[in-house]
């Protein structure tokens, strides 16, 4: 596995005000295995683990080639009973009531990290498209479960937070709210994770992230592509920056 694709998931784990977002790291290469856990013995050596905090769960493999690699995200409840998995069976006797069959995804979300808002706006096809915006994201994200609204609402307050204090230091020229450029691609690669978690509701049509500097469009059935997209973008950014150590 390409060090240089994990960076940004490390820059996660690291970064203190998105540390809590990774519950675990399995099979991570040596040169990172002190700030990880311990390799899990069921899963291959191609393959890298992550589990968030907030119901979802990362998978990148390294192909046989030895280059190419493949992602795979999964939210852990999908397993479960709950809001968002409708309840609906097919019936073998036709006289027995059944619930509806689940409805066509209609949220489309973009996620802008606007001051002043809770940064989940309403995508072009959004039939709510002429309110722009959400006005509280808890209460869109309602039908998530608690990890996924808690952690959405503790990424958005770092970023408003962050933003304050940047807007008053007047030693501070880099152009984003972060002090460091490892703050800003952790706190960026957080979003993007949860971003993901959003898309894949069975309610969620599509999500479009913006970094600042590029915008990714997340459907279901194309997480690999723009996924490694992401992390390559982001490992650019890292590796173009001087305050991000190349080990911890």
């Amino acid at each position: 596995m390409s060090s240089d694709t994990l960076k940004p998931l490390m820059a996660v784990f690291c970064e203190p005000e998105t540390k809590r977002y990774i519950k675990k790291f399995c099979n991570l290469e040596e040169s990172w295995q002190s700030h990880a856990a311990t390799p899990d013995p069921d899963e291959d050596d191609n393959t890298v683990t992550i589990e968030t905090t907030f119901d979802l769960d990362l998978k990148i493999t390294r192909g046989s080639d030895g280059q190419s690699h493949s992602v795979t995200l999964a939210p852990p409840s999908f397993g479960k009973a709950t809001q968002e998995t409708p309840n609906y069976t097919e019936a073998d006797d036709e006289t027995t009531p059944r619930a509806s069959p689940p409805a066509e995804p209609t949220r489309h979300y973009d996620i802008v990290h606007e001051f002043g808002t809770d940064f989940l706006w309403y995508g072009e096809e959004d039939p709510r498209r002429e309110n722009l915006f959400a006005e509280d994201a808890s209460e869109e994200l309602s039908s998530f479960p608690p990890a996924v609204v808690k952690s959405y609402e503790a990424w958005v307050i770092t970023y408003k937070i962050n933003f304050k204090e940047s807007c008053h230091d007047v030693r501070y020229y880099y152009p984003s709210v972060f002090f460091t450029v490892a703050q800003d691609v952790a706190w960026n690669v957080a979003g993007f994770l949860l971003a993901w978690r959003i898309a894949l509701a069975p309610q969620t049509a599509s999500v479009v992230y913006l970094t600042g500097r590029k915008e990714y469009l997340l459907k279901k059935g194309q997480e690999n592509a723009v996924t490694l997209e992401f992390l390559t973008d982001q490992a650019v950014v890292l590796e173009n920056a001087n305050d991000f150590p190349v080990e911890w």
